[in-house]
């Protein structure tokens, strides 16, 4: 015969356990277990979202800086590309100038060449940083 009473040790009956749980304190356990599974997913999930948007914005902040950094070599190729031109014009410039005096030789020589004077260049590629807002090189 089974008996869910058993007689204790201090001498009375106490139910005894037998591992046995009702469908009403089953169906409760079940549903706080999913609540709690859900929020610590949720907790999960959230974690995971703020991580990724931590990294884009990160990454954002990255390409903004090479755009920066692009554009800021393009305004100096532009400049070299303009100075050069600019101080082989002003070499030009200076040849005919000298016409008949005994520099004329070197400079007709120099232009031909396609070469210009480095102070020329200089002025002209500082001009053109500074009018783009980058700071001239000494």
């Amino acid at each position: 015969m089974f008996s869910c009473f058993h007689y204790g040790s201090k001498g009375g009956y106490s139910p005894r356990y037998n591992g046995l749980v009702s469908k009403k304190k089953s169906s409760e356990l079940n549903q706080t277990y999913i609540v709690i599974a859900v929020i610590i997913g949720l907790a999960i999930l959230g974690y995971g979202y703020l991580n990724f948007q931590a990294k884009q914005n990160e990454l954002g902040v990255k390409q903004n800086q090479l755009d920066a950094e692009s554009q800021k070599t393009a305004l100096y190729q532009g400049c070299a590309r303009e100075a050069e031109k600019s101080a082989t014009d002003l070499l030009k410039s200076k040849a005919e100038m000298a016409k008949g005096t005994y520099t004329y030789t070197t400079l007709k020589n120099a232009v031909d060449k396609n070469m210009y004077l480095k102070p020329d260049y200089d002025y002209a590629f500082n001009s053109c940083l500074t009018r783009y807002g980058l700071k001239p090189l000494n």
